[in-house]
Order: structure tokens, then sequence, then C-alpha cells
């Protein structure tokens, strides 16, 4: 990171938090990352998103459990384009949680696609012909060489 990048960063106004309602989706370019303590001190993702409805910056706080471990597992980093839906609370008789859907395309997406071709099952190889052996018995006097 540049001197003149960390100067922006550090004169950046925070970015208003993004507060879905059900159904809400938020996509555009991650600008920015950060974590903060939550409940319990638990350290969780903020992820500073360019919306490109807006052109506004909002800052989506990924400290629900489901909104978190997206976060985690996808790992995006600044110049990436992300998506987030909310889409809303779940309650199920063991269990409620807020549900999110995340997905991430990476800035540099074009040398990050994987090549189908070397996923595709692998050609044989060619296997030597074997000639069927011959028993001795079956050979006569006729059919041997000397």
């Amino acid at each position: 990171m540049g001197v003149d990048r960390l100067r922006e960063d550090l004169l950046r106004e925070p970015a208003p938090a993004w507060r879905p309602q059900r159904g809400d989706v938020l996509i555009g370019e991650v600008v920015a990352l950060d974590e903060r303590r939550g409940f319990a001190e638990r350290l969780y993702p903020i992820v500073t998103i360019l919306d490109n409805e807006t052109g506004h910056e909002l800052a989506f706080h990924a400290f629900h459990t489901v909104a978190k471990n997206e976060i985690e597992k996808l790992a995006p980093k600044v110049g990436d384009t992300i998506g987030v839906a909310y889409l809303g609370l779940v309650e199920k008789e063991d269990s409620r949680y807020e549900l999110y859907r995340v997905r991430v395309i990476r800035k540099d997406a074009v040398a990050a696609q994987f090549d189908a071709a070397a996923l595709a099952a692998p050609e044989p190889e060619a296997q030597p012909v074997v000639e069927p052996m011959v028993e001795p018995a079956q050979l006569d006097d006729d059919s041997l060489p000397f």
C-alpha cells in the first residue's frame, strides 16, 4: 500500500452501516476491510462496499454467524466485486439464525478461472497389445520356428 493510499484510508469517513431488510441485496466493489469486536468480544469482519446502484459506500458488518462464516470462507479482497443478499431470519425447531448469501468475483477473475479441460477425466493410456499365449501342448512340429 502506497503512502497516498494509506493517507486516504486514514482520513476516510466511516461508511454508514448497511441495514438490510429481508430480500435486500448489496453489490459492489470492496473498498476496505476491517474488523471489530462484537458480542462476547468476538471479532467480526466489516466489508466496506461501493454500492453499484447508488455509488455510495456502505459497511457490511458481518456479525451474524452465517454472514461471518461466509466472509471468512470467501475472503474478499479490496478490488473484488462482492454481492450480499439478506434472506431474513430463519426459525427452525432447534435453532434461529439470520440467513445471508454472499458471492465474490475476484479482481483477477480471468487469471483465477479454472481450466475445465484440466478437470476432465484423463485420457486412458494406450494399452500394449498382448498376443495370446500358446501352450506348448498346442504346438506341433510344423509350427516350431527351428
